[in-house]
C-alpha cells in the first residue's frame, strides 16, 4: 500500500507540475514582446499536450526522409497519399492525429514506418504542434511538412526523388523549397463527383486556374513576408487564400513555421519552385465545411472574428450551393508536370535540369 501511495502521489505532483508549468507559459506567453520567445513557448504548451499512440521505435538515421502531418478525418485521402509520398522518397511518417472520428487513426497505425501521435489540442495551433515535432523527430533531416489533401511536386518530380532533389538542395545551400499551392477541382459540381480511397485524384479533380495569382506583403509575428494568393478561390468565392506553402525544409534550431507552412523563418529559399496540388474541394468538402464551421463557431465564442474565421463562414455559405463548380472557359486540364513550368506555376534554373540530366 505504501508504494500504491507513493506512486499515486508521483502521478498528482506530475499533474500539478504540469498544469502549473501551462499555466506559467500562458501568463508570460501576454508579457513577452520578443516574438521568437513567444513562438518557442507556444510550441513547447504544444508539446506537451501531444501523446505518441505506437510503440514502434524511432530509428536515428541521418539520411532519412521524414514526413511531418496533422490530420483530422482523412481517411478518404490517406492511402493515396501514403502511396505517393512512400514512391518519392518518404522513409518515416511522422502523423499527428488531431481528435478523428472516422477511420483515419486505425489506418495510420497499421502503417509501415508510420509512428502516431495524438493531440486534443485545437485545430488552430496546428504550426505549433509541426514545430514541436519537427524539433522533437526532424533536426537535420529533410522533412516533407504537408496535409494530408497536398501532393508536392516539384521541377523533373518524375525523374528523380526526393533524396535527389536534397542532395542538390543541399549542394547549393538551400534549405527549403517554396510552392504554390494549387486548387484542384473538378469540370462538374463537387457532389456528383465520387472519388474512391486509393485513387489517384488527379483522374476526378484534373482543372486548375493558370493565371489570377499576386503576391501581397503581411506582417507576421516574427516579420514581414510576401505570400502569394488568388486564384480561383479569389474567383468564386471572393476569399483570399494563402497560397505559399514550404513543404520541403532541412530542418534546423533557427527555423520556425508559421500558419501551418505557409510561411518559414530562418531558412535559406532555393531558387527553383515547386506546386502542392491541393485537393481539398473533393465530394466531401460540404460535410469538412460544415465540420470546420461548427469548430471556428465554438473557439471563437465572444471572440471577434480573425481572418481564417472569416474565411471559413464564408466557405460554409457559399458551399451550400451544392451546383457550385469552380470550372470555367478558361480552365486548364492537368496533364504534365511541363504544363505548369509552362504556366510560371513551378520555377526551374539551367543548373538544376543540369543537374537532374547528370542523375538520370
Amino acid at each position: 500500500m505504501k508504494k500504491i501511495r507513493l506512486y499515486l502521489g508521483k502521478i498528482k505532483w506530475l499533474k500539478i507540475t504540469y498544469d502549473r508549468t501551462v499555466l506559467f507559459f500562458q501568463k508570460t506567453k501576454k508579457k513577452i514582446r520578443d516574438s521568437e520567445t513567444v513562438t518557442f513557448l507556444s510550441t513547447h504548451i504544444s508539446g506537451l499536450r501531444i501523446h505518441k499512440l505506437d510503440s514502434k521505435r524511432i530509428l536515428l538515421n541521418a539520411h532519412e526522409i521524414r514526413l511531418f502531418m496533422v490530420v483530422r478525418n482523412e481517411s478518404l485521402r490517406l492511402p493515396y497519399f501514403f502511396k505517393y509520398y512512400s514512391k518519392l522518397g518518404v522513409d518515416r511518417f511522422f502523423i499527428v492525429d488531431n481528435s478523428s472520428t472516422d477511420d483515419t487513426l486505425d489506418f495510420l497505425l497499421k502503417q509501415k514506418n508510420t509512428h502516431v501521435f495524438e493531440t486534443k489540442e485545437h485545430f488552430d495551433r496546428q504550426a505549433y504542434r509541426i514545430n514541436y515535432m519537427l524539433r522533437k523527430y526532424g533536426i537535420g533531416h529533410w522533412c516533407v511538412i504537408v496535409d494530408a489533401d497536398e501532393i508536392f511536386k516539384y521541377p523533373h518530380s518524375e525523374n528523380i526523388n526526393l533524396k535527389q532533389i536534397s542532395k542538390f538542395l543541399d549542394t547549393e545551400g538551400y534549405s527549403a523549397l517554396h510552392c504554390l499551392l494549387l486548387d484542384m477541382y473538378s469540370k462538374t459540381p463537387f457532389s456528383s463527383v465520387v472519388y474512391k480511397k486509393g485513387e489517384n485524384p488527379l483522374t476526378k479533380y484534373s482543372y486548375f486556374d493558370s493565371d489570377g495569382y499576386s503576391q501581397e506583403e503581411h506582417p507576421f509575428r516574427l516579420r514581414k513576408k510576401s505570400i502569394k494568393t488568388g486564384g480561383v478561390r479569389l474567383r468564386v468565392l471572393n476569399v483570399k487564400p494563402w497560397l505559399s506553402k514550404y513543404p520541403l525544409v532541412k530542418f534546423h534550431k533557427g527555423i520556425f513555421l508559421e500558419w501551418g507552412t505557409h510561411v518559414v523563418h530562418g531558412a535559406n529559399i532555393a531558387n527553383i519552385q515547386g506546386v502542392s496540388l491541393h485537393f481539398k474541394f473533393m465530394n466531401d468538402i460540404h460535410q469538412k465545411i460544415t465540420e470546420r464551421s461548427e469548430w471556428v463557431d465554438e473557439w471563437n465564442k465572444d471572440k471577434p472574428l480573425n481572418g481564417y474565421s472569416e474565411e471559413c463562414k464564408i466557405y460554409a455559405e457559399k458551399m451550400q450551393n451544392k451546383n457550385l463548380t469552380f470550372y470555367y472557359s478558361k480552365s486548364k486540364k492537368f496533364k504534365y508536370e511541363d504544363q505548369l513550368m509552362k504556366y510560371k506555376l513551378m520555377k526551374s534554373t539551367k543548373k538544376f535540369d543540369e543537374y537532374v540530366k547528370n542523375e538520370k
